[in-house]
């Protein structure tokens, strides 16, 4: 597939949402301008960017339709005035289960509409430590159907933190034709020490891809909540990091060259490459 020979100014939010609805508009909201400001096109946020609670009762409470959530009615409005693309990295939405919720990426175009819908297919069903246990599929409905935006800024691959451990997933949106992938993240602090860069740039090089990566950071709440590693960070196919922020709220921008997806898979075509063999074990 041809790709454009186009250079777009991107900016990522990193924020602290917590369990107060209002107040994580307000601050999503405030940096959607701040980057609007910059001149950025396309504009992303975290996971979860609507708010992050451990009480699933308050979590299916306060949970909205896509019809009626307020962060897709003010970014729809906001996409429609400013002529730009935003992708809210993910909110909590309702699902078809009366007692688990959906955790949906959302992309929406120039026009305000809705140009794609991805659900998190891979559930954060870890055990950490006796303090940290996670069993998102407890309380999200997991999503089955992986999905590719086919947009007039490249051909973007929707994907949700926990999936970034799954390259087949990755691989599958690169050899699709998937220029962008955006991995929205709420990523632990201990496994964002670790891992997050590494699988980032991991990611990036073995899809072609620029790969970008809006985080939360911060604790959630009150002390001894949730606290997420941040380092919001846009990395190109050779695994460049173009930039990264830190552990503070803010926005990491940075202007990505699609021309450049097609140069490196002209010297490292490993979509190409790619063989099917079998497994003998002895």
């Amino acid at each position: 597939m041809a790709i454009m020979h186009k250079k777009i100014l991107t900016s990522l939010i990193q924020m602290n949402s917590t369990a107060d609805l209002d107040r994580n508009l307000e601050e999503y909201l405030s940096k959607l301008n701040k980057a609007l400001s910059y001149g950025s096109k396309f504009i992303l946020s975290p996971e979860v960017t609507n708010f992050i609670t451990t009480d699933h009762e308050k979590r299916l409470k306060i949970a909205d339709s896509l019809e009626s959530d307020i962060f897709i009615k003010e970014t729809k409005s906001f996409c429609l005035k400013n002529s730009v693309w935003v992708l809210i990295g993910s909110l909590v939405m309702r699902s078809q289960s009366t007692s688990k919720c959906a955790n949906s990426s959302i992309l929406i175009d120039p026009k305000g509409e809705i140009k794609c819908k991805y659900d998190k297919i891979h559930m954060f069903d870890v055990n950490l430590s006796e303090k940290q246990k996670f069993t998102e599929s407890k309380f999200y409905q997991k999503g089955d159907t992986a999905k590719l935006a086919k947009t007039e800024i490249g051909n973007i691959g929707l994907t949700v933190c926990y999936d970034v451990r799954f390259p087949n997933l990755y691989r599958q949106l690169a050899a699709s034709g998937a220029h962008i992938i955006t991995i929205p993240s709420a990523f632990t602090k201990f496994t964002g020490n670790l891992h997050w860069e590494v699988l980032l740039r991991s990611r990036a090089i073995e899809t072609g891809c620029f790969i970008l990566a809006p985080a939360q950071t911060g604790i959630h709440g009150q002390k001894g909540s949730r606290e997420s590693f941040g380092h919001s960070m846009i990395v190109s196919p050779w695994g460049e990091v173009l930039n990264s922020l830190g552990s503070e709220t803010g926005l990491c921008t940075a202007e990505i060259d699609l021309s450049i997806c097609s140069e490196f898979r002209s010297k490292i075509p490993n979509l190409q490459n790619m063989q099917h063999f079998s497994l003998q074990i002895n």
